[in-house]
């Protein structure tokens, strides 16, 4: 639960703070349990003038649940996601859930970390290192956000 919320506050400020086409959005009570996902990502599309099928092209918005792990992926959480795509409402609180896992003790190392500096503001994030903020970016918006190694660099600079 403490790397799901790190993962959160970390993509939250990431998003306000960078520019990027997405906000991050807290799930409620009734996304938890019924629709498995642990927060949302809400990205904006954006009308390039380009279309390739014989739509209208209009600015829209895709909503993304994920569930959140760093443990080992099992059967269970894969058949609860399965199951909750399955019962997603017409009027849907996102478009898709997806998993996102990440395998790693980096996320308690950093919550130790910052409880031995007496909590200093900007949370226990600040403390993960640069490659693993990146690839939790990239992982999350995958297929949902356009990341150039331009933002990359700018966003998380050597």
């Amino acid at each position: 639960m403490i790397a799901e919320r790190m993962a959160r506050e970390y993509l939250t400020r990431l998003s306000l703070n960078t520019g990027l086409n997405f906000t991050v959005m807290r799930a409620n009570v009734v996304e938890d349990s019924i629709y498995k996902y642990d927060f949302k990502l809400r990205a904006f599309e954006k009308d390039r003038g380009v279309g390739i099928e014989s739509q209208p092209l209009k600015p829209g918005v895709k909503r993304v649940g994920i569930q959140f792990t760093i443990g080992k992926t099992n059967n269970r959480k894969l058949r609860q996601i399965r199951e909750a795509k399955m019962v997603l409402p017409e009027h849907k609180p996102v478009d898709d859930i997806i998993l996102v896992k990440i395998t790693t003790n980096e996320f308690g190392d950093a919550f130790t970390k910052w409880l031995e500096a007496n909590k200093p503001s900007g949370g226990p994030e600040q403390f993960l290192s640069r490659d693993l903020k990146i690839r939790l970016l990239k992982k999350v918006t995958k297929g949902l956000v356009d990341i150039s190694d331009e933002d990359i660099e700018r966003i998380f600079p050597v």
